[in-house]
């Protein structure tokens, strides 16, 4: 087993002694029935058809995985939760697009459809929530920030990307916002099994922002990554952002503002600047 897997193998150890005392009797502090039937089941079906026509490629690719999900939410008991969550894509096994990544299928000349079929442990996760805001959340989970531009899921694929990392946040009634996640492996929409599917990673991300009631929200950001499987992703990117709408019934116009710079980073072979 890959060593950016530890993270979460660690994160899961807490994690089923919850799941255990929920399931057996224990000490005291055992959450009691009432709060076991607060936990939440959930589930869900998303079937598409993606058609892809692509030049130089001969043939036209086509695929129509469905995606079944179910996860279980623990109740909180002293400010501590768990997730988790498991996905399984279908492909129907046809043959007329290349699933990316080493992924079958992969016929020659069809073009990319990164949806390759399989199981995947999309999320599990130890959290901690404060009284004052502040949360804590170890092991592998989906993180967003802002509008997924540099840090995201990649959501349009049916296998979800998350991140075997260590997150907190930090909300104050006044709006502002402080997030920041080190991240130890990203499992990237190609799957566990191929190489493109897992990337080692010893990257840091700090995002901050501040929301203003009726105007927007303006927010900075610093993101700092490490790709040990994959050097020439590495870079970092140091940004400003603004965004906002008017308007509350009816018509709304959205707005926004942002500029981030961007340069090579860690063992990155490249060295270029760009901004954004």
């Amino acid at each position: 087993m890959r060593k950016t897997q530890l993270m979460v193998r660690t994160a899961a150890i807490p994690l089923l002694a919850l799941l255990t005392g929920i399931t057996t009797p224990t000490f005291a502090a055992a959450p009691s029935d009432e709060e076991v039937s607060k936990g939440k089941f959930g589930y869900s079906l998303r079937w598409r058809l993606e058609h892809v026509d692509q030049d130089p490629f001969p043939n036209n690719a086509s695929a129509i995985p469905l995606r079944g999900r179910i996860n279980y939410t623990t109740a909180e008991a002293y400010g501590l939760s768990a997730k988790i969550e498991y996905d399984y894509v279908v492909d129907f096994n046809r043959d007329t697009y290349n699933a990316g990544g080493g992924n079958k299928p992969n016929p020659p000349g069809y073009p990319t459809i990164a949806d390759p079929g399989g199981g995947d442990l999309n999320q599990l996760f130890l959290q901690y929530k404060a009284k004052f805001g502040s949360q804590l959340r170890l092991g592998r989970q989906r993180i967003i920030y802002d509008n997924a531009r540099f840090v995201g899921n990649v959501g349009w694929r049916q296998n979800e990307q998350t991140y075997d990392s260590f997150a907190f946040g930090h909300k104050t009634d006044n709006g502002l916002n402080l997030q920041y996640a080190y991240i130890d492996n990203v499992n990237r929409i190609f799957g566990d099994e191929v190489n493109a599917g897992d990337h080692e990673q010893s990257t840091h991300l700090l995002n901050g922002a501040w929301s203003f009631k009726n105007i927007g929200k303006l927010t900075g950001y610093y993101y700092d990554i490490d790709n040990k499987d994959a050097a020439n992703l590495s870079n970092r990117t140091l940004g400003l952002r603004f965004a906002g709408k008017l308007g509350n019934d009816g018509p709304k116009i959205v707005y926004g503002l942002e500029y981030a710079s961007q340069k090579d980073a860690g063992n990155n072979p490249v060295a270029y600047s760009a901004d954004y």
